[in-house]
């Protein structure tokens, strides 16, 4: 859709190849920044089209995630004839946005509609990867019928259609792959610049490690007591010990007291040599111990 939305804006509104390189994974928090990019027309009216992403908050120079690239090209935009085309037993579906959804006519054709259009044609564990041929014919619609055909190598042809049987969009070829979201979610992990994951590693001792004193221990609450203790002077303990999880209950306030812990340990050169032990109750339904 933003594809064709672009290819409006520079005459060239038919996409006339678009490839799915990686999916677009929406984190739990927070969103993703989208870019396009259209480049150039060649000596046919050929334009470049690639769309890219990276999550909101990323810093100014952090690397933008390719998903997917193509070509637009000029071309009439005219309803086609397509009622005596479609093979005998072509399967049909009706599609609508939800009522609470008001803002169709903002778009060429509203995301969510065409995701729930191409999902009625596919079968289950399938996306889309790739669209040949697709021309955009009325914008605003927020129900649609598909019409879809199959060949026996798993290409589609699609048609959308209003009420009166009028097209909103066709595509000549839709090709799709199987989808599997941990295989995605290792991919995003991996690529240059992804996020670090946090993951809890069991620590292996070995017998003289686990008889070693380590000299007396303290246990701490919050952050000013770590200070307090480091302000003491030469006597500090060997061990620090901080539980977390149970107080306070908003998750966010106990996520910050425990960093409070953990800046003010290695803010203090005294505690150098003193070790943070910080432990998490067991309680797998407590958000603020997640």
């Amino acid at each position: 859709e933003l594809a064709i939305r672009f290819g409006d804006e520079v005459g060239s509104p038919v996409v006339e190849e678009l490839t799915v390189d990686r999916p677009v994974l929406l984190p739990l928090r927070g969103g993703r920044a989208v870019q396009m990019t259209v480049g150039e027309a060649d000596g046919q009216g050929r334009r470049p089209v690639e769309v890219y992403s990276r999550p909101d908050n990323a810093s100014l120079d952090a690397v933008w995630t390719r998903h997917a690239h193509g070509t637009l090209v000029p071309g009439p935009v005219t309803p086609s004839t397509s009622g005596a085309t479609w093979p005998t037993g072509s399967s049909a579906a009706d599609v609508a946005l939800d009522k609470s959804v008001d803002d169709a006519d903002r778009y060429g054709l509203h995301p969510a509609l065409l995701d729930a259009a191409i999902c009625t044609t596919l079968p289950a564990g399938m996306i889309a990867t790739r669209w040949s041929g697709v021309t955009l014919l009325a914008s605003g619609a927020a129900a649609v019928r598909v019409r879809a055909a199959h060949s026996t190598t798993g290409v589609t042809r699609l048609e959308l259609v209003d009420a009166t049987a009028a097209p909103v969009l066709t595509a000549d070829v839709v090709v799709a792959e199987p989808f599997s979201p941990e295989r995605a979610e290792g991919e995003e992990a991996s690529a240059p610049g992804a996020l670090f994951l946090v993951d809890w590693v069991e620590l292996s001792l070995s017998p003289g490690e686990v008889t070693e004193d380590a000299g007396t221990s303290v246990v701490v609450v919050d952050g000013e007591g770590v200070a307090a203790l480091a302000a003491d002077g030469p006597a500090v303990p060997g061990l620090l010990v901080y539980e977390a999880g149970h107080a306070p209950v908003d998750p966010r306030e106990a996520v910050a007291a425990a960093l409070a812990v953990v800046q003010a340990w290695l803010a203090a050169p005294a505690l150098a040599h003193t070790r943070l032990v910080v432990i998490v109750p067991d309680a797998e339904d407590d958000l603020a111990v997640a």
